[in-house]
């Protein structure tokens, strides 16, 4: 993810973070600042350096302070909506998989597989939602989500299922 601000007063702020490994740049006017601690960003120009404090990612919302004490927002806190939206497979994989008498209808995959499919496609959901800015694409992109979450786990609950009964039929 790239953002480009116009600041006032401070000039063009370029912040990057990457999606894999969540490793943050900041240049400010082609300057780039180095990472001095697991927050804070400096450049030294000459005998006088200049902060910043990165807070928060981009799944929960960007800020910069300056060293004067100016914030920036760069990226938008997901609104509660979204956070419910990406959830919902999760949930849903969480709560269908546990009920003995759902699953005899259609058996999907729960515990630490099925939990993990479903964290990791509600976290991409999120990372899809965020760079849209109508709500109505974030709702298609969300169903799609859930009915891929949920198929997925369909898929390997069925073949669970078809294997265990194969091996008792072989006993």
């Amino acid at each position: 993810m790239r953002v480009i601000l116009q600041v006032p007063d401070i000039g063009d702020v370029i912040y990057e973070e990457s999606y894999w490994t969540g490793k943050k740049t900041v240049t400010i006017n082609g300057k780039i600042f180095r990472k001095a601690s697991k927050t804070t960003y400096v450049y030294t120009d000459g005998e006088k350096e200049y902060y910043i404090t990165v807070s928060g990612s981009f799944l929960s919302g960007v800020s910069l302070t300056f060293g004067n004490g100016f914030t920036v927002q760069v990226t938008e806190k997901p609104s509660w909506y979204e956070w419910v939206l990406s959830g919902a497979a999760f949930l849903f994989i969480l709560i269908w998989g546990n009920v003995p008498a759902s699953v005899d209808i259609f058996p999907v995959i729960s515990g630490a597989i099925g939990g993990g499919i479903a964290a990791a496609l509600g976290c991409f959901n999120m990372i899809a939602i965020k760079d849209q800015k109508e709500t109505w694409k974030k709702v298609l992109i969300s169903v799609a989500f859930f009915a891929v979450t949920v198929l997925i786990c369909h898929f390997l609950g069925k073949a669970l299922i078809d294997t265990l009964n194969s091996i008792a039929v072989l006993q």
